[in-house]
């Protein structure tokens, strides 16, 4: 019992360092064709393969509310969708045996440009709305970056003795 707090816990610790990367000066080092990578979704859905459906939804809501509180998006909006992309992984991992690492790298990417065209759609409804090029442009751009990113990132960052084997696994 005590290996699974532990791995909860980091898990909790790595999302809210995510977080911190991701609202301070450091994320503009990580921009890219006027894009940023949401390492957020990518640390949720990356979690879904570890951990059950209750731990997942309940990392989900965590990352979810603290990406909440640094947008001017209707409050809860990024914690509905994360919730939400954990079931799809959920129903798509009930449906599929994704112990084939390119099946997984998939519904990842599935999940990454899911999440960027839901949220480009609230905010194109909130404020004006992009030409579609640049819709789809900003998008497609922004959750091939976020893959790239967080592949690379989360097999260094998941070298450590907590998650060890069962994430390389999942995302190698």
């Amino acid at each position: 019992m005590r290996y699974c707090d532990n791995k909860i816990t980091s898990a909790f610790l790595l999302i809210f360092t995510v977080y911190l990367i991701q609202v301070s000066a450091i994320s503009e080092y990580l921009r890219v064709f006027n894009t940023k990578p949401d390492l957020l979704i990518a640390s949720v859905a990356i979690f879904s393969f570890i951990f059950d459906l209750r731990k997942s939804i309940i990392l989900a809501l965590f990352a979810g509310l603290l990406k909440d509180t640094s947008i001017t998006f209707p409050f809860a909006l990024y914690s509905i969708l994360f919730v939400i992309w954990i079931l799809v992984i959920k129903y798509i991992s009930n449906k599929l045996v994704i112990r084939k690492r390119l099946i997984r790298l998939g519904i990842l990417a599935l999940v990454i440009l899911l999440n960027n065209l839901a949220t480009e759609i609230a905010l194109s409804l909130k404020d004006a709305a992009l030409p579609a090029g640049l819709f789809l442009r900003t998008t497609i751009l922004e959750s091939i970056y976020t893959l790239i990113v967080a592949v690379v990132l989360f097999k260094l960052i998941f070298a450590s003795r907590t998650f060890n084997s069962e994430v390389l696994t999942a995302i190698d």
